[in-house]
């Protein structure tokens, strides 16, 4: 499953390569967006991954906590529901399409 760059960015992670130094572009400007802490990326890439095993889509929520982003004015300990869902073929959907 491909991560998108911007989910990767709300948790710490960043295009390799990506010129810190300058933010003359939106990739650039991603190292700016953690909002969650990194190791939670795998709980939700997880998520993601059992429902598509189970043919309801890539679609999955799951309680984060947030960290401390001065930045964008996210204080850390907040609790949030965060739900993500990636465009793709839903099993159990399509196989009812060719009945």
């Amino acid at each position: 499953m491909h991560i998108d760059i911007f989910l990767a960015a709300a948790f710490g992670f960043q295009e390799h390569g990506c010129d810190t130094s300058n933010f003359d572009n939106s990739l650039q400007f991603t190292v700016r967006n953690q909002v969650f802490p990194s190791e939670a990326l795998g709980g939700l890439v997880t998520a993601l991954q059992d429902a598509q095993r189970a043919g309801t889509g890539a679609v999955a929520t799951v309680g984060l906590e947030t960290v401390a982003n001065a930045w964008l004015g996210v204080p850390a300990g907040q609790q949030v529901g965060f739900r993500w869902g990636r465009w793709g073929v839903i099993a159990a959907v399509s196989s009812r399409a060719t009945e």
